[in-house]
């Protein structure tokens, strides 16, 4: 009994050391590959060349095609709602719960995007 306790112990600091050391972006990969789709609200974070943009998923689906490498999902444009399809490289998906819980940066760019209304039927 006491080798299997022995064994789980050290089987779980051995994976905590793993995950200590992959970098940021190939966790990343790792958690994308399993995922197939989200649904519900969300802020979704592009961070380019040209810098960051940002867009609004309300009660919707954002599905990855990590074979792809690719987001789809019809984000808000005003009233209405527009296709999206975004690289997984340098784009994040959070759950919007509220402006407030969002980095500064990104509650700017969405005030100056998105209209008061909007935002607050989120």
């Amino acid at each position: 009994m006491k080798k299997y306790v022995i064994a789980i112990v050290v089987s779980l600091i051995i994976g905590v050391i793993v995950y200590a050391l992959i970098p940021g972006d190939t966790e990343n990969r790792f958690n994308r590959l399993g995922v197939s789709y989200f649904d519900g609200d969300y802020v979704i974070t592009y961070y380019g060349m040209s810098g960051m943009n940002i867009w609004l998923v309300k009660d919707g689906k954002v599905t990855s095609e990590p074979a792809k490498g690719y987001y789809h999902t019809r984000v808000l444009t005003g009233n209405k709602s527009s296709y999206l399809q975004l690289p997984i490289t340098n784009t994040v998906i959070e759950e919007f719960k509220s402006i407030e819980k969002l980095a500064p940066d990104q509650q700017q760019l969405l005030k100056s995007k998105y209209s008061a209304t909007i935002l607050a039927k989120f």
